[in-house]
């Protein structure tokens, strides 16, 4: 497989960080838009050491938004936001997933990320 296909597997339980190597999550799902055949969402689970309170709790992140550095024969995924970004960003608890297929949860996302650039730094 080349850089560009990828197996979904080896995506689950890459770590996120942003530009300033700050750590933001590891990547639990990859969310398929199965009428399109592509990536919709990659769903962030946030570590631990933020709290027991964010165990639980998951972020649909707009594929769209991550930046994909490559780094020899691996790549790195940079989700280029801080932590309070976040920690602000729309989330739900792993017991509740929304309906990714819903409109108004669709806009939500696409509203809040929509100024993250993917510019790679070289």
């Amino acid at each position: 497989m080349s850089r560009q296909t990828v197996k979904a597997s080896t995506i689950v339980g890459t770590h996120v960080e942003n530009w300033d190597g700050e750590h933001l999550g590891v990547i639990s799902e990859v969310m398929i838009n199965k009428m399109h055949g592509e990536v919709a969402y990659l769903v962030l689970s946030y570590p631990g050491e933020y709290g027991p309170e964010w165990l639980n709790k998951r972020f649909a992140v707009p594929f769209e938004s991550i930046a994909m550095k490559p780094v020899g024969y691996e790549v790195e995924y940079i989700l280029n936001v801080d932590e309070d970004f976040l920690r602000k960003a729309p989330g739900f608890p792993i017991e509740q997933w929304p309906d990714f297929a819903d409109e108004k949860f669709n806009s939500v996302l696409t509203d809040y990320y929509k100024d993250v650039s993917v510019d790679l730094r070289v």
